[in-house]
């Protein structure tokens, strides 16, 4: 079902970007505006991405009966990143930016971390 999902996904991001790609390089007026745009394509583009992740890890539960730490991580930290891609800093509350980055931080520091330990006891 997460694979259907996933191609849903990837063809509707497809259709967009086709059909919706020159109207929106009309409008383009200021950069403003071309940050939008950019931010919706990326944000697309990481929707995509956690998707892949989480197939990644469901495969790697039922495969060998384990939950990754690694993986979790890494689909949190996409899914973190998505969110501040698509922040409307404008309208975003000073306290809302910092529990974003308090966010970001442990998740990265979770992530070097963990790939530190797996060397070591590699």
């Amino acid at each position: 079902m997460l694979i259907f999902v996933i191609g849903v996904i990837v063809l509707e991001l497809a259709w967009l970007l086709i059909t919706q790609t020159w109207d929106r390089v009309k409008d383009i007026g200021s950069a403003a505006d071309l940050q939008r745009t950019g931010q919706g394509a990326f944000g697309g583009v990481l929707l995509i991405l956690l998707g892949l992740e989480l197939l990644e890890s469901l495969r790697t539960y039922f495969t060998e009966h384990k939950v990754r730490l690694e993986l979790i991580l890494v689909a949190a930290t996409i899914a973190v990143g998505r969110h501040v891609i698509l922040i409307d800093l404008e309208h975003a509350g000073g306290m809302q930016l910092v529990g974003v980055s308090a966010l970001v931080l442990a998740l990265t520091t979770g992530c070097y971390l963990t790939k530190r330990s797996f060397r070591e006891n590699g």
